[in-house]
């Protein structure tokens, strides 16, 4: 099986009740015969980055950034960025994730590059993922850099839902041309 979800969207299908995923958007950061991994991108937490520990409470004027939600899964605090300098892994061309706590402070005391922390992961083992999305639980779309940083966490949810349904009801629609529409 090859990585095909990897840098990809799952959002939750409407009807889907589990409440770690109701109306989320999960990008996968990590998708292979051995399961896969991701992290909602519209669920914040009241958790502040700046009380992660003491090394957070200073120097940064974003000191009111929030930790997200990354799922049920309880793990290291990860960051979803755009910085090379501090990549661990590549999700997409542009997009990156860290668990260190170098990287980690590092994105924390920039400005320049866009992140998110989570403080958990959503994790599914071996065709776990695969039998859910045949199931129909699960929708899929490839991650978009200004997605995974939507602040509006309902617009993106929906958004998504949207775009998917868009390339299922249309999925031939043409491209518009400069034909004069007066010739038609």
């Amino acid at each position: 099986m090859d990585s095909w979800l990897t840098g990809h969207f799952l959002i939750a299908v409407p009807a889907l009740a589990d409440p770690n995923f109701f109306r989320t958007a999960v990008l996968l950061f990590q998708h292979s015969e051995s399961g896969a991994a991701g992290v909602v991108v519209n669920r914040r937490t009241d958790l502040k980055i700046c009380e992660l520990g003491d090394e957070f409470a200073e120097g940064n004027e974003v000191a009111e950034k929030f930790v997200y939600y990354g799922g049920p899964v309880e793990g290291p605090i990860l960051a979803v960025h755009t910085s090379l300098a501090v990549a661990e892994l590549s999700i997409v061309p542009g997009l990156y994730l860290s668990s260190s706590r170098d990287a980690l402070l590092e994105l924390y005391r920039q400005n320049t590059h866009r992140y998110r922390f989570f403080g958990s992961y959503s994790g599914w083992g071996p065709g776990q993922l695969e039998s859910e999305i045949e199931a129909g639980g699960w929708l899929t779309t490839p991650a978009d850099l200004d997605d995974v940083f939507e602040t509006d966490h309902e617009r993106l949810w929906k958004t998504l839902c949207e775009r998917v349904g868009l390339s299922i009801l249309l999925p031939n629609l043409p491209q518009p041309t400069d034909q004069d529409p007066s010739c038609n």
